[in-house]
């Protein structure tokens, strides 16, 4: 099987967040994730524990001026696939086959970190688990649990 296009470049990408005053990596696959302002700030193949910064915009409010749901778990979902594909081989990809949400409180306009990780990892599935909090700290507003 051939290595999928970006996915070598996306491992070495990962690996180099290791290293010392490593910036953030950019992501740059999608408009969505562009438009969250998406980066992976820290990935540890030790623990398989990936940390994201997402900044949305007021385009992701809802009447009340808070995040709508959808996107806290758009943010979570794209920090477990990051997570995932950390994990897997350069020829491999994944989707999500099953996206668990647990809304916890508002989410207020601003930026937020996404944690997560590797919860277990088969020969097909890969199950992996998130919270998403305020980057200037406090409790949790989501968390979740995902299968890719």
């Amino acid at each position: 099987m051939a290595t999928l296009p970006g996915r070598a470049a996306y491992k070495r990408a990962i690996a180099a967040l290791g290293e010392p005053n490593a910036e953030p990596l950019v992501m740059k696959h999608s408009p969505f994730a562009m438009a969250l302002h998406a980066r992976i700030l820290s990935y540890d193949p030790a623990t398989q524990k990936l940390r994201a910064r997402f900044e949305p915009g007021e385009q992701f409010l809802q009447g009340s001026g808070v995040l709508q749901g959808g996107i806290l778990a758009t943010m979570m979902d794209f920090s477990m696939a990051f997570v995932t594909l950390a994990h897997l081989s350069e020829d491999l990809s994944c989707a999500t086959a099953q996206l668990n949400i647990h809304y916890l409180k508002a989410a207020n306009p601003g930026r937020y970190i996404a944690e997560s990780g590797i919860e277990k990892a088969g020969r097909r599935l890969v199950f992996t688990w998130s919270r998403l909090m305020p980057e200037d700290g406090g409790d949790p507003v989501a968390s979740s649990t995902a299968v890719f």
